[in-house]
């Protein structure tokens, strides 16, 4: 099964000073809860898992302010998506990218590719997200219009 990764342009959202820490993580039965780490920051988070176990979410960088989608996986532990050309933010699964012209587009990701396929927005509109993702690989979300 291939691991789909979708991501959206949005603006940036700074943490708040002194804010609480949050590591994403992984539980199984037979192994209980393990620290899925960060890229560098203070805070991760995990958004999405496949039936292979590979996870992906995303991280603060080492300026706790910059954020990247990643995929963990077990053998390979966390990998650094980045973000669409020029962006400084993304978010797998279900969030946010921004772009070098601080547009907001749908993104994907496919077989953890390091170069994103900007989905666009519908005729006319200047704002997409995408949120979901099928089997099939029919990408749902939302566009503005003009």
């Amino acid at each position: 099964m291939q691991l789909v990764i979708i991501t959206c342009a949005s603006l940036m959202l700074v943490p708040f000073a002194n804010a609480q820490k949050y590591h994403a993580f992984i539980w199984s039965s037979a192994g209980g809860m393990a620290d899925l780490g960060t890229l560098g920051g203070d805070t991760s988070y995990a958004l999405g898992i496949n039936d292979s176990g590979e996870v992906v979410g995303y991280s603060y960088l080492a300026d706790n302010v910059t954020r990247h989608a990643f995929t963990w996986t077990a053998s390979g532990g966390m990998v650094d998506l980045g973000t669409l050309p020029g962006g400084a933010w993304s978010q797998a699964i279900v969030g946010w990218s921004s772009t070098a012209l601080e547009q907001t587009h749908a993104a994907l990701w496919s077989n953890y590719t390091s170069v994103p396929q900007d989905l666009g927005t519908l005729p006319g509109g200047t704002i997409s997200y995408a949120y979901g993702i099928n089997r099939s690989g029919q990408v749902i979300g939302f566009s503005t219009v003009p």
